[in-house]
């Protein structure tokens, strides 16, 4: 049987290399890569607003879910009408929490009584929120001694405490050093009408 030699065979075998790599690419081609889809990593997410009232508890627990990361000490309830239904003692930060949560907004007002704005006296703490019938201290506190101005590392945490007190429970009420949270806007006076001026009395 005749052997292909010379010129022709190396045609033949130049041109089986060609319909290989041919075929590959067109392979390569046919079936595309798909690129990944782009992930998103899932973060804390502030809870619904909670209803009115509510309780103590329920503070501490969605603020936990929204990324607050309160470390609890202890829990207590009121053994007179005097005291607080509940108190949630924790910390932020390395910093103390308390919540307390009382019967109703009115009953909050006239147990734990401040005006918005207002700077702490000796011995209270750095920040105190209200809202309804909830309160939330933040900070330490000296007894015979008014807190100082805030570092930025307290400032920063206040106002994210603050930021998600507000979306749980609506407008806050705040006595601090230096405000950490949004302070209510204010109303637009309602303009008067102007009264026309009186006439004189005529001469008798």
């Amino acid at each position: 049987m005749d052997r292909d030699t010379g010129p022709s065979r190396v045609v033949r075998s130049i041109g089986v290399v060609l319909l290989v790599a041919g075929l590959i690419v067109a392979g390569c081609a046919g079936s595309p890569t798909a690129s990944p889809l782009p992930t998103t990593a899932a973060g804390p997410t502030v809870p619904p607003r909670l209803p009115d009232p509510t309780s103590a508890a329920d503070v501490y627990r969605a603020l936990g879910a929204a990324g607050i990361t309160l470390v609890g000490i202890g829990a207590s309830a009121g053994i007179t009408p005097s005291d607080p239904l509940e108190r949630i003692t924790a910390t932020l930060d390395n910093q103390p929490v308390a919540i307390l949560g009382y019967a109703s907004d009115l009953g909050r007002a006239k147990l734990y009584p401040f005006r918005d704005g207002t700077a702490p006296d000796a011995g209270q703490p750095v920040f105190t929120f209200s809202a309804r019938n909830i309160v939330v201290e933040f900070g330490p506190s000296t007894a015979g001694q008014k807190p100082p101005l805030p570092n930025g590392t307290l400032m920063a945490t206040a106002q994210r405490l603050a930021a998600t007190l507000q979306a749980l429970l609506g407008q806050l009420a705040e006595r601090s050093v230096q405000r950490a949270s949004a302070a209510p806007s204010a109303a637009t006076p309602v303009p008067q009408a102007s009264q026309p001026p009186t006439p004189a009395p005529s001469p008798s």
